[in-house]
């Protein structure tokens, strides 16, 4: 979990950052070590409180946060299954099922590389240094075409700045910055199901002069592409 904290300190406005680690277990019956698992975590919640140290200073920062995740675990086999007979002899009478398949196509976690300048909106302090920048990615379509999956998205990304104005010494802005992906499909059946989930892995950024910010970000997409089909399998012959 990376932590940016924005503080008023006698001196003026501070600025920190820090990296805390977490681990967790979830319960999921049947889940075996061989199969497979996709996992997308979300901030739901975060609280920050000043807490006072040994010496009575106010040097202790309390963090207080709820993590979501969205957690598949699936195994894929293959099976054989007969569907059809004949005798060369004799007559042959056969009883069909329709049985659901489901079939994998595609899965992959996918890298996006989004890069972009923001200005600073007309009417804000000239900015002096970033003090970090966040973002928040959205899937705005995903569609097959031409055999290759298309998918758009908008990075909302929020930056946060010290400015030389006593009156406005900090400084926050957003603006959406969209990105595009697309990945060849050729073997994708008609009406597939499509499962993406879209998270920010990391961003940097800077200033260029006093009213514009360049960065640069990873966008993952874990992606899960299956086909689900109806086949009339072989259940019984006399």
């Amino acid at each position: 979990l990376h932590m940016s904290v924005l503080y008023q300190s006698e001196s003026g406005v501070e600025f920190m950052e820090r990296k805390t680690d977490f681990a967790g277990l979830i319960d999921v019956d049947g889940a075996q070590e061989s199969m497979q698992v996709s996992a997308q975590l979300e901030l739901v919640k975060g609280s920050v409180t000043m807490q006072a140290d040994n010496d009575g200073e106010m040097r202790l920062i309390d963090m207080d946060v709820i993590v979501s995740g969205h957690v598949r675990v699936w195994d894929e086999e293959e099976r054989e299954v007969v569907i059809d007979a004949y005798d060369t002899q004799r007559e042959v009478q056969l009883e069909k099922t329709k049985r659901p398949m489901q079939q994998m196509l595609y899965h992959d976690r996918v890298r996006v590389d989004v890069s972009d300048t923001l200005a600073i909106p007309e009417g804000m302090p000239m900015a002096l240094q970033v003090f970090c920048t966040t973002a928040r990615p959205k899937l705005d379509d995903v569609f097959l075409e031409d055999q290759a999956l298309h998918i758009e998205g908008v990075l909302y990304v929020t930056a946060f700045c010290l400015t030389a104005d006593d009156r406005s010494p900090v400084i926050s802005f957003m603006q959406p910055v969209p990105f595009s992906k697309l990945i060849d499909m050729p073997q994708a059946a008609d009406n597939p199901n499509i499962e993406i989930s879209c998270y920010l892995e990391q961003i940097k950024a800077e200033l260029r002069g006093e009213s514009e910010l360049s960065f640069s970000a990873l966008v993952i997409l874990d992606i899960s592409v299956t086909a689900q089909q109806e086949q009339a399998v072989l259940t019984n012959l006399t």
